[in-house]
C-alpha cells in the first residue's frame, strides 16, 4: 500500500464504526432483527434445530420465514461467546469488515493493485442503507457477505490463466450460491449474471472461458441441492414449505409491503443522492474537470452486476428498503469507477 493511501484507509476505518455503530448502541431492534436473533439465541441453547428452528411454542413455533443457514451462522457467534448483548449489537459490525474486505478484494480484481480502494470503501460507507442494516440484525448483511464471497470467486475463475483453477474456482463460486441461496432464497442467483457482463465488458474475457464457468456454477449449485434433498427428508420438508409460504406467497403478492416503486424511489432518493453530493463537493475543492468523468467497462461492469441485483427486486410485490443492500456494493463499484479522476486528484494532494 502506498503511504499516501494510508491515511485515506484510516478516514474510512474510523468514518465507518460512526456510521454503524451510532445505531447498534441504541436499544432494541426492529421486528424481523429481534425475531432472527432469537431464533440464533434458541439454536445456541438446544431449543429447535437446524431444520426446525423454534421461537416460542406458541409463536413460530415452526419457523419457515426463511432458509435457515443464516441464523444458523449467528447462533454459532452465541455459542462461541455466550448469550450477551455484545453478540446482539456487534455481529453486523463483524460482518461488515468483512464486507469491506471483499469490496476491496473485487475492486483489486478488475485494478490490480489494493491503493484505490479506499475510495469504494468511503462510497460504500455513505449509502444511508450501510449503517442501517448493519446496526439491525437483518439477515441482508450475511446473505451480501455470501454473495461478495460468490463474485470474488467467480471473477477469480474469469481471470485464471489455468483452466483447472478456473473450473474449481467456478464449481466453488456455484457452491456459494447454493449457501446464499440457503440464507435468503432465490435473490442469490443474481450472480450468475456475472459471466456474461464480464464477458461483455472485459476484452480479457473470452465466450468459451464464460460458457464454461456459467455452467460449472450452475452445474454445482444443482449438485449441492441434490445432495442436500437427497440426504435429509427435513431438507426437503422445509424447503418445500418455505418455497410454498414464503417465495410463492411473495411474488403472488399475498405478503406485499409498500408499493411497486419502494426500492426505486429508496435507491434514487436516498441511497445514491448521499455520496453523490459527498463527491461533487470534493470535485469542487479539488478543482477536478467534470469532462474528466468518462464510464469505462469496468463502470458498466459493476453497474449491469448492480441492476441485475437489484431490478429484479423492484419487480416483486414484496419490497422493503433494505433489501437493496445485498446490490450496494456494486452500486459503489460502479461509482467509484466513474469518479475515478477525482480518486487519483485527492490522492495527488494529500
Amino acid at each position: 500500500m502506498k503511504q499516501t493511501t494510508k491515511p485515506l484507509f484510516f478516514l474510512v476505518l474510523a468514518l465507518y464504526p460512526l456510521v454503524t455503530l451510532h445505531s447498534a448502541l441504541m436499544q432494541g431492534y426492529f421486528v424481523d432483527g429481534m425475531i432472527y436473533a432469537s431464533l440464533a439465541r434458541n439454536l445456541a441453547e438446544g431449543y429447535g434445530s437446524f431444520w426446525d428452528m423454534r421461537l416460542t411454542d406458541e409463536l413460530f413455533r415452526h419457523f419457515h420465514e426463511h432458509p435457515p443457514l443464516g441464523i444458523y451462522i449467528q447462533s454459532l457467534f452465541y455459542k462461541l461467546f455466550g448469550d450477551t448483548e455484545l453478540i446482539d449489537k456487534f455481529y453486523g459490525f463483524v460482518i461488515g469488515f468483512g464486507i469491506l474486505a471483499l469490496i476491496a478484494r473485487i475492486r483489486k480484481q478488475l485494478y490490480g493493485d489494493i491503493n484505490g480502494s479506499w475510495f469504494v470503501l468511503l462510497i460504500f460507507v455513505l449509502f444511508p442503507i450501510t449503517g442501517y442494516v448493519l446496526s439491525y440484525n437483518w439477515l441482508e448483511h450475511i446473505f451480501t457477505l455470501n454473495i461478495l464471497l460468490t463474485a470474488t470467486v467467480c471473477i477469480y475463475s474469469l481471470q485464471s490463466e489455468k483452466r483447472a483453477e478456473a473450473i474449481l474456482s467456478g464449481l466453488l463460486s456455484g457452491v456459494f450460491i447454493f449457501t446464499g441461496l440457503m440464507i435468503k432464497g432465490p435473490a442469490a442467483l443474481y450472480p450468475l449474471a456475472i459471466p456474461f457482463f464480464a464477458w461483455i465488458f472485459l476484452p480479457t474475457v473470452g465466450f468459451r472461458r464464460t460458457v464454461t464457468i456459467l455452467s460449472v456454477m450452475g452445474i454445482s449449485c444443482l449438485l449441492s441441492f441434490w445432495v442436500l434433498t437427497i440426504t435429509s427428508d427435513q431438507a426437503s420438508t422445509y424447503l418445500s414449505t418455505y418455497i410454498n409460504d414464503q417465495v410463492i406467497g411473495s411474488l403472488s403478492g399475498d405478503r406485499s409491503v409498500h408499493s411497486r416503486t419502494k426500492l426505486l424511489d429508496s435507491l434514487l432518493t436516498e441511497e445514491l443522492i448521499s455520496p453523490l453530493l459527498v463527491l461533487s463537493l470534493l470535485m469542487f475543492i479539488s478543482k477536478t474537470g467534470w469532462k474528466k468523468l468518462k464510464p469505462d467497462n469496468r463502470f458498466w461492469l459493476f453497474l449491469t452486476i448492480a441492476l441485475s441485483g437489484s431490478v429484479p427486486l423492484m419487480l416483486s410485490p414484496k419490497q422493503n428498503d433494505y433489501y437493496l443492500f445485498i446490490a450496494m456494493p456494486f452500486y459503489a463499484l460502479a461509482i467509484a469507477a466513474l469518479f475515478e479522476p477525482l480518486r487519483k486528484s485527492l490522492e495527488e494532494k494529500v
